[in-house]
């Protein structure tokens, strides 16, 4: 119970309030219980469902190996939005609309993402070595989150397209608690998630394919959290 009230930020009392009729010092794995969450603009709580576990830790499902801790590097190259290609606006512009139209649907506010110029040197590098490769594999870059995209023939391909077909994986995400099986909506959860404040996007064209590489900082699909919110599902 303590650890609970603990996890949640909220007062023993608080916690028995939202759920009269537990006996909340005999609680057990598997059992539901009401969290009373302290709204965003502070007038009033929601109430939140979640199920009892045996405690896990946070672990991005980007990283490949979730027991090394990344080395931290300074990425932070914000570009002025004017200096952008058509492309490079285009791609940047619907990340945003979405981010928008998703922050007031939910009633949780996330920022505008800024392009950042490093972030969008590796994405490039990066569909470059895909492309000569022929792999289409992700790269699992520390400290970043990653999108993939690839047309066939190259002329149909865009950074713009790109993002809009990650864009299209929204119909399969309903508030959920990211898990091991984000594959169906994964792109789109980084493309709303809301610590992420970064992006830079690449493309690169050869042999009749285009492939399209977006780089994230703050990487979203935090195992656990809900894209919609950031935390647990409500």
């Amino acid at each position: 119970m303590f650890s609970i009230a603990k996890t949640f930020k909220i007062s023993i009392l608080s916690l028995k309030s939202a759920n009269p009729g537990v006996s909340l010092d005999q609680l057990k794995a598997g059992q539901v219980l009401s969290i009373p969450i302290q709204t965003l603009d502070g007038t009033g709580v929601s109430p939140v469902r979640t199920t009892l576990s045996n405690p896990k830790s946070p672990t991005n499902v980007n990283e490949s190996n979730a027991s090394k801790i990344p080395t931290l590097v300074n990425k932070s190259a914000s570009t002025d939005p004017s200096s952008l290609n058509a492309d490079q606006k285009e791609a940047l512009d619907i990340h945003n609309k979405a981010r928008a139209r998703i922050s007031k649907a939910c009633n949780t506010p996330r920022p505008a993402l800024k392009w950042n110029s490093t972030l969008a040197a590796e994405a490039d590098a990066y569909a470059k070595r895909l492309m000569q490769s022929g792999s289409f594999l992700h790269s699992g870059t520390k400290g970043e989150g990653e999108n993939l995209a690839k047309f066939m023939p190259a002329t149909n391909g865009s950074m713009a397209k790109g993002v809009e077909m990650w864009l299209g994986e929204e119909k399969d995400y309903h508030g959920e608690p990211i898990d091991a099986n984000y594959g169906m909506y994964g792109h789109w959860t980084q493309v709303i998630w809301p610590t992420t404040t970064e992006v830079g996007l690449g493309v690169a064209r050869g042999s009749g394919v285009c492939v399209v590489v977006g780089r994230y900082k703050e990487p979203g699909n935090l195992r656990g959290s809900s894209a919609w919110y950031g935390k647990v599902k409500i």
